[in-house]
């Protein structure tokens, strides 16, 4: 696991073949920088989410580009 932000914290979960979560609400939490991009690129591994909810963060481009990714 990483010592880092939320959204570092939350990509480690997501990318455990084990991770149960179904539904993901982060509206509003200021995930943003690196954490952000963390976060994004680790949907790519994860293979139980069905619904994710990130709006009023501060994803940027590069956030952004790895959501898309």
């Amino acid at each position: 696991m990483t010592d880092g932000t939320l959204g570092e914290a939350l990509a480690d979960l997501l990318k455990t073949p084990s991770c149960p979560l179904k539904t993901l609400k982060l509206g509003w939490n200021l995930i943003r920088l690196d954490g952000a991009v963390t976060l994004c690129q680790s949907l790519a591994f994860n293979t139980s989410l069905t619904h994710l909810e990130l709006s009023f963060n501060s994803l940027s481009s590069n956030g952004g580009i790895a959501l898309g990714d």
